[in-house]
């Protein structure tokens, strides 16, 4: 938001698709490109260097981090768009003139500014990761990778008979770290005196990037294509083969697309999900203005433990 990189415009609206993109929809698409024994990418690799040795594995720890990493990164991405088109550009000319460069400018003025949103949104990014569900489930339970929401589940769920006790006493835990993660960041949030940087500036200067503007678009559109295009275009391009796994022309058809209208379950679980969709939406953007209303515009005992109750719910695994 604050350089000349080409094509900022996309770029900027390319960025959020990660945390819009449901979780397990990107875990379905890179389980079809990282499996190791017939994941696209692992098979056009050994093709290439005819070898046996599948250099990817998804269904890993390591699999399991990165694909969770790139919804959260999105996340952070969305939230700190706003802080940091707000910051005045008139402190980049001022270290300019003291002579400071771009990485002493962003330590010493823009890190500084930003940290008030930062670290809050770096806590809720944190309880997203304890939340996530279906990364987990569809890419660490095949590698035995357990995490404490997939656990729990195989208590309810699989186990037989079911466990509810240790599965209550595990959502108790999960819950605690909420809680205790949103009540502290609510407190020091309280607790700082911070002061809103604006400005009437009639056009923001832009950070020219030189001879490092084209690593800085390899770097992001390197991101891009791990985060967005690479799964989603898998997902994109199986549901148009008539065989799950087989990708040739001779395989394209529109028989998946053509059963979506063909059975009633499906349409009746669109229609559904759009109902549901347009009453969540509607009453908690009605419910959440009203409260942030009363927040900042009335005297309210402890705000900070009113504002981390509100978000509880949120943090809370839906599981």
């Amino acid at each position: 938001t604050r350089t000349d990189i080409p094509g900022r415009g996309l770029l900027e609206a390319l960025g959020i698709v990660p945390f819009l993109t449901p979780g397990i929809v990107t875990a379905i698409g890179w389980g079809i490109l990282a499996n190791p024994d017939n994941g696209l990418l692992n098979t056009a690799w050994r093709a290439l260097t005819q070898s046996s040795f599948s250099p990817l594995n998804v269904y890993s720890y390591v699999g399991v981090a990165v694909v969770l990493a790139f919804p959260a990164s999105g996340f952070v991405y969305l939230m700190m768009l706003g802080p940091m088109r707000n910051l005045s550009s008139s402190f980049d000319e001022a270290a300019r003139l003291s002579g400071a460069g771009p990485i002493r400018t962003f330590r010493s003025i823009h890190l500084p500014l930003l940290w008030p949103a930062l670290a809050p949104v770096a806590i809720l990014a944190f309880l997203r990761a304890i939340e996530a569900f279906e990364v987990p489930v569809i890419l660490g339970t095949p590698a035995g990778v357990i995490v404490l929401i997939n656990y729990v589940y195989q208590l309810l769920k699989i186990d037989t008979p079911p466990k509810y006790g240790l599965a209550l006493a595990l959502s108790i835990i999960v819950g605690g770290i909420a809680i205790s993660a949103i009540a502290l960041q609510a407190h020091d949030a309280d607790a700082q005196s911070g002061v809103s940087i604006s400005g009437k500036e009639q056009q923001q200067s832009r950070v020219i990037l030189g001879r490092w503007a084209v690593p800085s678009l390899v770097l992001i559109w390197g991101y891009l294509a791990l985060a967005v295009l690479l799964p989603l275009g898998t997902i994109a391009v199986t549901a148009f083969m008539h065989f799950s796994g087989v990708f040739s022309p001779s395989a394209v058809s529109l028989d998946n697309f053509a059963g979506i209208f063909r059975d009633s379950a499906t349409v009746r679980a669109i229609a559904n999900t759009l109902l549901l969709v347009v009453v969540c939406s509607t009453l908690s953007a009605a419910i959440g203005a009203a409260v942030a209303y009363v927040l900042h515009t009335k005297r309210v005992p402890f705000p900070w433990l009113v504002e981390a109750v509100i978000l509880v719910p949120w943090a809370l695994p839906g599981l």
